[in-house]
């Protein structure tokens, strides 16, 4: 079965959002770092999150199973189903992602996360009601709700799609609206 990029693109983008809410600041850093030196679990979460990003699924491996034993269990757990989804294991994913969100229910993120596993394996109606959970869940979440739309827009229910799309819009203040751009794409801003 063929990995849509796009998919793994917005669960990482997702992964970023959790972590910066987290208060995390994404950094990354060496395996085999001393761990007395690390400030807190949240750097090693923003470092698994950079290594996956740039692709380094071993590193952030590592620093995932390492968030897990400083105890961020959800969001580690969370980590390693976006490594495993990454990987195209779509079967270990969705068991983190699970185990996840039996811990922190509370973290809507995973839902989306669930969501794009359960999109890529065709089944798209309990792909539908994660969204929804997460969003009940946690209404403000614009990542979710911009994840939901882009499912939506993809199954051809672009009415539907355009009413979120307006709703991410008058969520996002003024000044960070540049990330969304025409054809409903989230886009980080160019660097210089």
């Amino acid at each position: 079965m063929k990995i849509n990029k796009y998919l793994i693109k917005h669960l990482i983008i997702g992964l970023l959002v959790l972590q910066i809410l987290c208060g995390c600041v994404p950094q990354i850093v060496k395996p085999g770092f001393d761990i007395e030196a690390m400030q807190s679990s949240k750097l090693v979460m923003a470092s698994g999150t950079e290594a996956l990003r740039k692709g380094d699924l071993a590193s952030a491996t590592h620093f995932y199973e390492l968030a897990f034993q400083l105890g961020r269990h959800a969001e580690a757990l969370d980590g390693l189903g976006c490594v495993a989804l990454s990987a195209g294991k779509h079967k270990e994913a969705l068991r983190y992602f699970n185990e996840a969100l039996e811990r922190a229910p509370q973290l809507s993120p995973i839902y989306g996360h669930i969501a794009a596993v359960l999109e890529i394996q065709g089944d798209m109606v309990n792909a539908e009601q994660h969204f929804k959970r997460g969003l009940f869940q946690k209404p403000s979440d614009i990542q979710l709700r911009f994840e939901y739309a882009q499912f939506l827009k993809r199954r051809g229910k672009t009415e539907q799609s355009k009413i979120l799309i307006a709703q991410v819009r008058s969520m996002i203040p003024k000044p960070l609206r540049f990330g969304l751009k025409r054809g409903f794409k989230f886009a980080p801003p160019e660097e210089s």
